[in-house]
């Protein structure tokens, strides 16, 4: 069995930090690196779930361009990942 999980290893599944990030948000403004510092995850991670949250409406960014340092989160109206 140990041989065969081996030869034939399953994909790892990212561990999902959206309920982590919007925590961290509560009903404040913050910055991605805000974010970073509050919950000890990596900027690209950060970017990555950020992106997620953006695409799922539970997040809103306060200004266009993402790639800017002064772009701020915030939670929407859409308070729990089962609304939608």
């Amino acid at each position: 069995m140990l041989y065969d999980e081996l030869a034939n290893p399953r994909p790892r599944r990212r561990a999902d930090r959206r309920e982590e990030i919007l925590e961290a948000l509560g009903d404040d403004e913050a910055t991605r690196a805000d974010l970073v510092a509050a919950t000890g995850l990596h900027d690209r991670t950060m970017t990555r779930w950020l992106s997620v949250l953006l695409r799922q409406g539970l997040v809103e960014a306060t200004e266009r361009n993402l790639r800017s340092p002064n772009v701020r989160y915030r939670r929407t109206s859409q308070r729990t990942l089962d609304e939608g």
